[in-house]
């Protein structure tokens, strides 16, 4: 049977105990206005980076909400345009083929491989909107300075009425465009080293072009 590369399908390799609370910590990250201290961090800090990206993609949703449930297209566009940018695309989708495989391949590979990862995790934050059920979230402040720090991790807390509490870590690199997002782990297990798993699969079995081809179909059908 084929493999599917879908974020789902990544949180049951890592036994995650539902695959629901990695999309919800994908839609927190990005629809959520994390609560902050008066005097918390200056505006290039990386908390703030996901502090801003939050408020500004909740916004627009609040302002679209009568509308997305007819035409999902809206959320898609809103985290296309909002919290895309934030990305490290190239990163991401570089640590998910691995150090091999990236190497592997060729430019026009590479981008092609840029273009549909980043894609599919978008449809998935996309989709993710629709399964916030009113969970909050607190985020622990950065420990020490981060002046002189090449990657972050900014650390918080999934909040459930009535049952445990689940720990998020968001990890961030610093580029020469500002703090970008490229990775996030529940409960210790992180997302691009689940996907990774999959694509290794992948290009074992297809070799590079057919993973890429597999990937296309998958986000072409969910259009």
């Amino acid at each position: 049977m084929e493999t599917t590369l879908t974020l789902n399908s990544a949180c049951r390799t890592a036994n995650f105990q539902s695959a629901r609370y990695i999309i919800l910590a994908l839609l927190i990250l990005f629809s959520v206005g994390f609560s902050m201290h008066a005097n918390a961090q200056p505006a290039s800090s990386p908390v703030n980076v996901i502090q801003t990206t939050s408020d500004q993609v909740l916004a627009q949703l609040r302002a679209k909400k009568s509308s997305i449930g007819k035409n999902p297209q809206i959320a898609y566009n809103i985290i296309t345009r909002v919290a895309v940018p934030h990305f490290d695309k190239v990163g991401m989708t570089r640590s998910v083929l691995g150090r091999n495989n990236w190497r592997k391949a060729n430019k026009t590979q590479r981008q092609q491989f840029v273009k549909e990862f980043t894609a599919m995790v978008t449809r998935s934050y996309a989709k993710a909107l629709s399964e916030y059920t009113n969970e909050t979230v607190k985020v622990h402040p950065l420990r020490g300075s981060y002046a002189n720090k090449k990657r972050v991790k900014v650390k918080s807390t999934i909040i459930r009425p009535g049952a445990p509490s689940i720990p998020v870590s968001y990890s961030l690199v610093r580029t020469k465009t500002g703090w970008k997002i490229y990775d996030f782990s529940v409960e210790g297990v992180s997302m691009l080293r689940s996907l990774r798993n999959q694509f290794d699969a992948q290009i074992a079995s297809k070799g590079l072009d057919g993973t890429l081809q597999t990937l296309r179909k998958h986000n072409r059908g969910r259009q």
